[in-house]
């Protein structure tokens, strides 16, 4: 019989910052890739972000990155959405925005108690 740990495997991410974090520095960016293996293979994996889909249009702001920092970011939140978009799909992972840390909660439950 499996078990719901074989079968499920869930990335969360809790702020547009740490996504940033993952994807806009080398060494980040290629451990994000090997994590992203692994969950590709599961039959069930999915990436819960705990913010809106809109902060990644609005980046760097709500992004928890110090203002200060911004002059330093790397990449644009339009190129951020399109990474994030080609990663979903290389490695054929769901991805879901929920409004906070709460409403990921209650998504992540509800995902497990209907498996």
């Amino acid at each position: 019989m499996l078990k719901l740990k074989d079968i499920l495997r869930i990335e969360r991410k809790a702020s547009v910052g740490e996504l940033y974090h993952n994807l806009g520095t080398k060494k980040e960016y290629d451990r994000f890739h090997r994590e992203l293996v692994e969950l590709a293979k599961f039959p069930y994996s999915c990436i819960c972000c705990e913010f809106p889909e809109h902060y990644l249009e609005i980046f760097p702001k709500n992004s928890g990155i110090p203002q200060n920092k911004w002059q330093y970011l790397r990449i644009s939140g339009k190129y951020l959405r399109k990474m994030i978009y080609e990663i979903t799909e290389k490695y054929n992972i769901d991805i879901y925005y929920l409004d906070d840390r709460e409403s990921s909660e209650i998504f992540i439950y509800n995902l497990i108690k209907g498996m």
